[in-house]
């Protein structure tokens, strides 16, 4: 299995999924973060193989990978259809219609602090990273800052334990 995460553009009424910056990857073991462009390659060898795929929010991948790589449209069909992508949300969401009140929020912080009591929040603010991964874009990765780096990789992480 691996999990993954992009971080992009934000998202607007004329971007509901907006272009990619980059995407972090997790492995259980290494975790990796990607430009556009090897993300592009890497997404492609993944999404053929048999190998699981994990994200908080597979809607919005695939919606990033179908919008900006459309080339690999089928294999991300083709993946779905053999039940090969999974979402953190989504079976949250399941679990929750089991209980009679959901005990926490669906966003990938209450699930982090639901399951692990550790408090990721504060990372997810308007002055976070997440909101400003444009300024990134086509500068390569061994300049970001290194609170740009771990914020993205930490979401692939996270997505992986969930």
């Amino acid at each position: 299995m691996i999990a993954i995460d992009f971080e992009t553009y934000l998202i607007d009424n004329g971007a509901v999924f907006p272009k990619p910056v980059c995407l972090s990857w997790y492995d259980g073991k290494e975790t990796g973060l990607l430009n556009r462009e090897e993300a592009r390659e890497y997404l492609s060898q993944k999404l053929i193989g048999n190998r699981d795929i994990i994200a908080h929010n597979a809607v919005f991948e695939c919606g990033v990978i179908v919008t900006h790589f459309p080339e690999l449209a089928e294999s991300v069909f083709n993946a779905l259809d053999s039940g090969r992508i999974h979402c953190t949300k989504i079976n949250e969401s399941l679990w929750n219609i089991q209980r009679e009140k959901a005990l926490f929020g669906l966003t990938l912080a209450g699930l982090v602090k639901h399951y692990f009591d550790t408090d990721i929040s504060a990372g997810k603010g308007e002055d976070a990273w997440r909101m400003k991964y444009a300024e990134l874009d086509g500068i390569p990765i061994s300049e970001w800052p290194k609170e740009a780096v771990d914020y993205a990789i930490d979401d692939s992480i996270w997505a992986y334990k969930i």
